[in-house]
């Protein structure tokens, strides 16, 4: 029994380890809509809205200011997209 409850916490910490180091790369551009100390939110050409952590690993090619275009390298834990409402 302690055998197989080692086995199963091993597997879960390697899963989890494993998706917060090879989090998929993203290569988002689109038009910045806020910016804070901690939180870029950008808009793309397609409408979508995506929340970026501003991480140490998280590199922007532009100037990043209220209405410009850039383009944020990221991976994938750093940036969620945000759905419209619905009505």
């Amino acid at each position: 029994m302690k055998t197989k409850t080692w086995l199963g916490l091993v597997a879960a910490g390697s899963l989890a380890l494993s998706s917060a180091l090879f989090g998929q790369a993203m290569a988002l551009t689109g038009k910045v809509l806020t910016v804070t100390s901690g939180m870029i939110t950008m808009q793309t050409d397609k409408g979508v809205v995506w929340e970026i952590k501003r991480a140490a690993d998280v590199n922007v090619t532009g100037e990043l200011k209220v209405g410009a275009t850039v383009t944020v390298n990221c991976t994938e834990p750093d940036a969620q997209k945000k759905e419209p409402p619905v009505n």
